[in-house]
């Protein structure tokens, strides 16, 4: 299991029969691929009104910023959750980080839709 940690506290719960609906890649591929060091997992949690959807962040990024050419205006699209069409009210992103008792991992909270906009160089 991942546990996806915010201030201290669990706010979600990846089951290992978890297989991201956008990319296809299941829970033992993303842990392998960690644990491999071949690849940094990042979480995107889609913020609905009364719902949380966890993907894999790349899938995310990809569906709600358009390619961006140095030079020109960056574009960004409302989005809705892909599966369930519910309106997004904001994106939190996590981090895969080591496992926590020897058996579930985290994945600590690195910043929000607002956060990234404020820090990004764009």
């Amino acid at each position: 299991m991942i546990k996806l940690i915010k201030n201290g506290d669990i706010v979600f719960e990846i089951q290992e029969d978890f297989v991201d609906p956008l990319t296809f890649d299941s829970y033992p591929q993303i842990i392998d691929e960690y644990i491999k060091n071949e690849k940094e997992q990042i979480f995107a949690m889609l913020l609905c009104t009364k719902k949380k959807f966890v993907y894999l962040s790349e899938s995310i990024i990809n569906l709600r910023y358009d390619k961006c050419i140095l030079g020109e205006p960056l574009t960004v699209y409302l989005l809705d959750d892909p599966i369930s069409r519910l309106s997004v009210t904001d994106i939190e992103y996590y981090i895969l980080k080591n496992k926590i008792d020897g058996v579930n991992f985290i994945a600590v909270y690195l910043c929000n839709e607002v956060e990234l906009y404020t820090y990004s160089e764009f």
